[in-house]
Parts: C-alpha cells; structure tokens; sequence
C-alpha cells in the first residue's frame, strides 16, 4: 500500500493512463454490444420510384370510348381505390383556365364482384375504360385524368382533348334550263379498280377529298382507297358504308406520325405526319362515302 502510494507520488500520470485505457474498452465494448443489438432487427428502407398514368391519344371525338393504363414503377405494391359506382379515376374539366373536377355515376351492376382496392405489383401495369362514364367527356374541351396513390404522396395525370364531329356540308346541285352541246369526253381505261379521288381545293393550306369507289359493288362491300398526304407520306385505308380501318401508315424518310395506328377501326380516322411542320389527315364517312381531309400547320 505505502509503495503503491510512492509510486503513484513519483509518476501520477501512468495511473491516470491506466484508468483512461480502461474506461475506452469500457466504452468501447458497449458501443460494439448495441450494435450488434440493433442488427438483429429487420428496418425497413421507404420505397422509390414513381407511378404512371397513360392515355393512348391526345385527341377524341365526341363519343369515343376512352381508356387508360397505370404502371407501378415503385419498388413495392401499390393500390388504388375502386370507387365504383364513381369514375375509376379523377377526372377533371379545364372552364375558364382553371381545373373543375366533374363526377358520373354508372349502374350498380358493373361493381359486382369488383374488389375494393387494385393491387398493381412492381414493374406491373393495369387498363381501365370510362365506357360507363362517358357522359363524363360529352363535351368538347380539354379534360385530365389523374391517380392517386394512397401513402405515397404520388399524383400522376395526364391531359387530352374532346372535340365535335367534323360538319359535312352538303352540296345541291342547280337545275339548268335550255338546250346543253354535248361535249366529246375521251375517258381512258381504268388500270386498276381502287377509288378514285376527287380534289376540292380550298385557298387556304386545307384539301377536302371524297372517294368514290368504281364498279357497281354495293355500298356494304369494304373499299380501298392510297392517299397521299402531301409529300410526308401515304394512308392505305379500307372501308364499307359503316366504318373505316387502317391498312397502312408510311412515312417519307425523315418523317414521323402520330394518330390512329394500322389495324384501327372507326368511324373517323386523325393521323399526323411531323417533319417540317405538321400535317394532319382526318377521313370519314358520310352517306357511306369516304371523305377525307388535309390540314398544313
């Protein structure tokens, strides 16, 4: 003891080391063991990623049954709320520059053995229709469709047009009076049996056309009719008295289109070819013949 106490005298800083080393293991153990401790545990990281919501055109007709698609890209499941008799989604309605949210309710019977909430897995995508709810785009304007993904603060939407049906104007022929010349017609012979086109050209940068088919084949026997659009490419379409289809869509090198895709069927068709500037092909029908026309922006 007296010793300790004289060597403590003749060096104090060697114990007060000792004691230091001492009380960093010390600390130093119990850092390791709560470690350790909170391992064992599973925690859970919050998820990432984002949801998408698509509708496959930017414009529609008056009537037009219109869909949508949502893609989970989160690293987890996700749900939406089924909130049928309601629309599937919001939906909303641009009136005088600001967004109105409108609602529609369908029949009871089209919620029957729906579940309450659609689980959506990772990387998955699921389609819905407002074909029961289309009193909802009635009429024309810009609406937007949106999703809402309960406890992920995450909002998607996307916005399309609804517009009118184009107008045919129909046209009278004048009743003429007196005596007419015949005038000799040299026709020549037809070199292939697709439709021929008519041409009214307006002043403006818009061509109407109206395809006449040849031969005496009934109006309910499905047509063919090659229209050029301009020099950004060519439309095959193939149509009865009721309804048209698109056969094909090629563009001119450097162009690319927009709008109704081969294999469509309709009764109005909207394609757009983009390559220094846009122009645009509608075609439909009226009185079982096709009409069609060409608009330049």
């Amino acid at each position: 003891m007296i010793r300790s106490e004289k060597r403590h005298a003749a060096n104090p800083y060697k114990t007060y080391i000792g004691w230091g080393v001492f009380y960093v293991a010390v600390i130093a153990g119990a850092i390791y063991g709560f470690l350790q401790f909170a391992s064992a545990f599973h925690t859970h990281s919050a998820p990432t990623g984002s949801v998408e919501l698509h509708v496959p055109y930017g414009k529609y007709l008056v009537g037009e049954p219109i869909g949508f698609s949502v893609t989970n890209n989160y690293t987890t499941t996700i749900s939406i709320t089924n909130n049928c008799p309601g629309e599937p989604l919001a939906v909303y309605k641009l009136v005088k520059k600001t967004w109105e949210r409108i609602h529609a309710t369908s029949k009871k019977s089209t919620c029957e053995g729906d579940d309450r909430f659609i689980t959506i897995q990772p990387g998955k995508t699921v389609s819905g229709s407002y074909k029961n709810w289309s009193s909802l785009f009635k009429n024309p304007g810009k609406y937007r469709i949106a999703v809402h993904i309960p406890y992920f603060n995450s909002v998607a939407y996307q916005d399309f047009s609804v517009v009118k049906k184009p107008v045919v104007k129909k046209t009278t022929k004048k009743k003429t009076t007196g005596t007419t010349t015949p005038v000799p017609i040299t026709v020549p012979a037809p070199t292939n049996t697709s439709p021929s086109v008519h041409h009214e050209d307006d002043d403006d940068d818009e061509d109407e056309h109206e395809q006449q088919s040849s031969g005496g084949s009934s109006s309910s026997s499905s047509q063919s009719a090659t229209i050029p659009v301009g020099s950004k490419g060519t439309v095959v379409l193939s149509y009865t008295s009721s309804q048209i289809t698109v056969v094909s869509v090629a563009p001119s090198s450097g162009c690319w289109y927009e709008g109704r895709h081969p294999g469509y069927v309709g009764s109005f068709i909207e394609i757009t070819f983009k390559c220094g500037g846009e122009t645009q092909l509608q075609a439909w029908l009226s009185g079982g013949t096709l009409r069609t026309k060409i608009e330049n922006d």
